[in-house]
C-alpha cells in the first residue's frame, strides 16, 4: 500500500468517502463536495496510489500532451481532506474512483488507514437513478444498528431496500459490521430522465451530513438556485413530447405498482437544443 501522508498529525473521529463511477450517478456527489468545499476549506493530508486496485479496463492514467510531449501522467490515486467547519472538530472528507479489484484487500486497507487516524464514524455516500420526478427529494440509507436505523428515519432517509449488482460501499459496511469505525451509507436519488446535479437534493444531502457531523450547514444558494432552474425545467417539458411521454409512462408505472425500467437517460441541454429547432409542418 502506498501511502502518502502531506502531514505528521492526521486526526479526525469522523470520515466522509466518496467513489467516483458507478456509485456516483449523475456525478451527483462530486457536485455536493464541490459545494462543501465553498462552505469549508478542504487541505490535502494524503494521497493513496490506487495501483494495486484498478484495471486499464475500468480506468485509464489521464496524460497531458503539450507540443508533442508528454507533460504529465496522472495515475489513479484516492485522496483525503481534513475539514474544519468553524470551530467545530474537522472531520475528513476522502474522494476518488471506485476500485476495480481486490475489494477484500482495498477494504481492509482503507479501514488500517482510517482507524490509524482515530475515525470511529464513517459515512459513505453515493447516487443513484431512480424512477421518481424532478421535483422530489428522496435519499435512502444502508445502516449497521438500531441507533442508526433511528438517525436517519429522524432525518427522513428510506431504508434502502435493493438486490442487484454491489458497489464499493457494500464491502465496507460489510466488514465494518460490529466493529469500529461505525459505518452508514447515504444514497442519493435523481430523476431517471434528467443528467447532472439536482440542486434540491444536493442540499438536503449536506444538512443531513451536517447533522450527523454535529453542525448546521445551511446551503440556502443551492435551493435558489433549484428554484431558477426548476422553472426551465418544467418549461421545456411542456414544450417536449417526448419527455412528456416519458413521465406519462412513470406515473403509469407508478399507479400499477410495478418495477420497470430506468429508461434511458435524458440530458436537458439536448431537449434545449431540440426545442429551438424548427419543428416539421403539422406538429
Amino acid at each position: 500500500m502506498k501511502l502518502l501522508e502531506h502531514s505528521d498529525s492526521i486526526r479526525a473521529s469522523r470520515a466522509i468517502l466518496h467513489f467516483s463511477g458507478w456509485p456516483d450517478a449523475g456525478e451527483m456527489i462530486e457536485f455536493s463536495l464541490a459545494e462543501l468545499k465553498s462552505m469549508a476549506p478542504f487541505q490535502l493530508v494524503a494521497e493513496w496510489d490506487l495501483e494495486d486496485h484498478w484495471q486499464i479496463e475500468s480506468l485509464r492514467p489521464v496524460a497531458h500532451v503539450r507540443h508533442g510531449q508528454i507533460k504529465q501522467l496522472e495515475w489513479p490515486v484516492y485522496r483525503f481532506f481534513s475539514v474544519r467547519h468553524g470551530s467545530h472538530e474537522p472531520f475528513l472528507v476522502g474522494t476518488g474512483a471506485e476500485p476495480s479489484r481486490d475489494w477484500r484487500q482495498f477494504t481492509r486497507d482503507l479501514l488500517d488507514i482510517l482507524r490509524r487516524w482515530g475515525c470511529r464514524e464513517v459515512i459513505l455516500l453515493g447516487s443513484l437513478y431512480d424512477q421518481i420526478f424532478h421535483d422530489e427529494v428522496l435519499i435512502s440509507a444502508v445502516v449497521q444498528d438500531t441507533r442508526g436505523y433511528n438517525e436517519l428515519r429522524q432525518l427522513g432517509c428510506r431504508p434502502a431496500e435493493y438486490v442487484g449488482p454491489s458497489s464499493i460501499h457494500s464491502a465496507i459496511l460489510e466488514a465494518t459490521q460490529g466493529t469500529e469505525p461505525r459505518c452508514i451509507s447515504l444514497w442519493t436519488h435523481l430523476p431517471f430522465y434528467l443528467q447532472g446535479p439536482h440542486e434540491l437534493t444536493s442540499a438536503r444531502c449536506l444538512e443531513i451530513i451536517g447533522t450527523l457531523l454535529g453542525f448546521t450547514l445551511d446551503p440556502v444558494h443551492l435551493r435558489q438556485r433549484w428554484a431558477e432552474r426548476e422553472g426551465e425545467i418544467d418549461d421545456l417539458i411542456h414544450g417536449n413530447q417526448e419527455l412528456r411521454q416519458a413521465i406519462e409512462a412513470l406515473k403509469t408505472d407508478r399507479q400499477r405498482r410495478q418495477p420497470g425500467s430506468h429508461g434511458k437517460i435524458v440530458r436537458m441541454d439536448d431537449f434545449a437544443r431540440k426545442r429551438q429547432e424548427p419543428r416539421p409542418e403539422g406538429e
